[in-house]
């Protein structure tokens, strides 16, 4: 069970990575997205879409443009030194995420916080700015730009013990 949750969060992950990369493609770089790409985004922004955008009562500026979901996530961002710290990704969306840290940044700070999928050697990177940070050891986290996605590694092959004993 711990695995396919572990899954689940990598995919949130990389469903968020595909978000700010396909945006960003048509929104920043004003590049044209091919029909499969637009169809592909679309169907991202219903997946984050929040048709109530917080609490009841919320200030305009208070809301969420995307609902965000929960995940269990070991991180790493860049403190204002830009030494590595490790943190642990609570929640996500396209817009952003909530990061625990033992110290968390500054509001406005910028850093990149660093996921790694070790299962699949994937790794994403994501620009981003301290959009609040409180007490207790939490940040959130506004995304910037485009992430990068890199494979640092092979992922795990499994291999069927009775397929390598007929061989």
């Amino acid at each position: 069970m711990a695995a396919l949750l572990e899954k689940a969060a990598f995919l949130m992950i990389q469903l968020c990575a595909d978000y700010r990369t396909l945006r960003g493609k048509r929104d920043d770089l004003r590049v044209a997205l091919s029909p499969g790409d637009e169809a592909r985004l679309g169907q991202i922004e219903r997946f984050f879409d929040d048709p109530y955008g917080g609490p009841a009562g919320a200030p305009e500026f208070a809301r969420r443009a995307q609902q965000r979901c929960a995940v269990r996530v070991p991180a790493t961002f860049d403190d204002a030194d830009g030494s590595p710290c490790e943190g642990l990704v609570r929640d996500v969306s396209g817009t952003g995420a909530l990061v625990e840290a033992r110290a968390p940044l500054a509001v406005g700070a910028r850093t990149v916080l660093r996921v790694l999928d070790a299962a699949s050697g994937s790794e994403w990177r994501f620009w981003a700015e301290v959009a609040w940070s409180a007490e207790g050891g939490r940040m959130g986290l506004r995304f910037l730009g485009i992430p990068l996605a890199l494979r640092v590694g092979r992922p795990a092959v499994h291999r069927r013990e009775s397929a390598r004993r007929a061989a």
